[in-house]
């Protein structure tokens, strides 16, 4: 369900990694999924400004993500009587 914006994330993600560092011997795309995972939930690169671009582009992923899954969400909030909702912080 989410393998087409994943894909896009990754590549995003690579593109931006791979343009700051200075790394040749291992890109984004060629290191562990461990190794990007670490990435992709905050590790430092070296460059706060990519690090940050970094974090925007994952926490868009996320949002996009939640609200592919509304049909399910909604079926547990029905089911359960709750109100799950993503909130989105104004941007800057």
């Amino acid at each position: 369900m989410y393998e087409a914006k994943r894909k896009v994330l990754l590549g995003r993600v690579s593109a931006v990694y791979d343009r700051v560092t200075t790394n040749t011997v291992c890109n984004f795309i060629s290191m562990s999924s461990k190794g990007q995972e670490s990435f992709l939930l905050g590790k430092r690169f070296g460059d706060p400004s990519a690090e940050n671009t970094v974090d925007r582009m994952v926490k868009r992923f996320i949002l996009k993500a939640w609200n592919m899954r509304q049909p399910v969400t909604y079926v547990i909030n029905s089911t359960l009587g709750k109100k799950y909702e993503v909130f989105v912080a104004p941007s800057r």
